[in-house]
């Protein structure tokens, strides 16, 4: 199981923080999502799909998260679709 963490989330509202929280936990690569001071630790089990992978993305670019730490995600099923897509919204973000 992987976990990542996201760092000084910044919510714009009580019912934006709701959104984060209940978005994550529609993913279904999601198994848990805990704060833990000015974390969130959220534990992915595998596999992960494309689907979950997009969703993951989108969650990390909307609230401006360490997005890097997703590279760990990435499988050869994935791979062409997720690193070989240099004009994504989201890849310099993660593979910078």
């Amino acid at each position: 199981m992987k976990t990542l963490c996201f760092e000084d989330v910044m919510f714009l509202s009580p019912m934006d923080e709701e959104s984060f929280f209940t978005r994550l936990g529609k993913i279904k690569c999601v198994s848990a999502v805990l704060g833990v001071g000015n974390e969130i630790r959220v534990s992915i089990k595998s596999p992960v799909s494309k689907v979950d992978l997009r969703e993951l993305l989108a969650v990390s670019y909307r609230y401006e998260t360490d997005m890097t730490q997703l590279q760990c995600l990435m499988t050869k099923a994935s791979e062409s679709w997720f690193f070989g897509n240099k004009d994504a919204y989201w890849y310099a973000r993660v593979f910078g």
